[in-house]
């Protein structure tokens, strides 16, 4: 996420502004053209982001971990859960730019249904499966 957050954001930040001006001036057409850029900057930006992190996985880990990375236990697991990471990027990455569409068009009423969705289908019913039985919560606390 910190890898492509700050250089992606600023570039939907700016394009963002380019698609709300043309959507109020009824330029649509520039609106598509700039949003499908905007996607391909972010698929772009993500996928440097995720080759940059796999190239420098070793120094990274270090970096992170400290010397905790060099024990085997903990090296082995890793390197799945870095590959993971350093896919999850470009993921991360067209994400952000969609935020920068949605801030450009204001269209965030979908956000707000899919947030109250997760709410009740999803998360009240796995916190209440959790506290049923007697449990200590989601995490038996």
């Amino acid at each position: 996420w910190m890898a492509t957050c700050p250089v992606v954001d600023g570039v939907s930040l700016v394009c963002g502004g380019w698609a709300s001006d043309a959507l109020c001036r009824r330029r649509f057409a520039s609106v598509k053209g700039c949003f499908a850029a905007l996607s391909l900057w972010g698929f772009l930006l993500g996928g440097l982001a995720c080759a940059l992190l796999f190239v420098l996985r070793d120094g990274a880990t270090r970096a992170l971990l400290g010397g905790v990375a060099d024990d085997a236990a903990v090296s082995a697991p890793l390197g799945h859960v870095w590959t993971l990471v350093c896919g999850m990027q470009v993921a991360n990455a067209v994400c952000f730019t969609y935020d920068g569409m949605l801030l450009a068009s204001a269209q965030y009423s979908f956000v707000r249904n899919y947030l109250l969705i997760g709410a009740c289908v999803v998360f009240a019913p796995a916190l209440y499966m959790a506290c049923a039985d007697g449990g200590g919560g989601l995490f038996g606390l």
